[in-house]
């Protein structure tokens, strides 16, 4: 169990809260993330390579982990976190990581860009326009 759902679980117990509600404890969303890792090292080291060179935001509900990239270049490079491309250079943000709604995920981008990408375990780097991307979500979440 978690260390958060622990301790919601004792204090229910102890406020004499019914613990079976405990069990609908669900993680924050960088709980989420970091659990798709099988390597806690390795959540790190993306994390800490995307607070230098990108962005991490981190809310209740919301968990982003991306940085700006330029598409152009070799696939090893923006597939590389320590990289930083210079800010003339980019076009597209790559989310590495997120754990919320789209739209949440959306509106913590502090700026936008041509392109959105994202690559789900092993899979081909996935590309989208931008506002085709935003206009659909805030469409279909309405």
């Amino acid at each position: 169990m978690a260390a958060a759902a622990r301790v919601r679980h004792e204090r229910e117990k102890n406020e004499g809260g019914d613990a079976a509600a405990a069990t609908d404890f669900r993680a924050a969303p960088a709980e989420q993330v970091r659990a798709l890792y099988t390597n806690a090292n390795d959540f790190r080291h993306e994390l800490s390579a995307h607070l230098v060179n990108g962005y991490v935001f981190s809310s209740p509900d919301c968990f982003v982990m991306g940085r700006p990239v330029d598409l152009r270049s070799p696939r090893e490079v923006v597939l590389n976190p320590w990289f930083a491309f210079p800010p003339e250079e980019v076009n597209a943000w790559l989310v590495w990581a997120a754990a919320g709604t789209s739209r949440e995920i959306l509106a913590f981008l502090p700026y936008e860009l041509p392109y959105l990408a994202w690559q789900r375990r092993g899979s081909e780097l996935r590309v989208y326009d931008f506002e085709k991307c935003k206009s659909t979500i805030q469409r279909l979440t309405r």
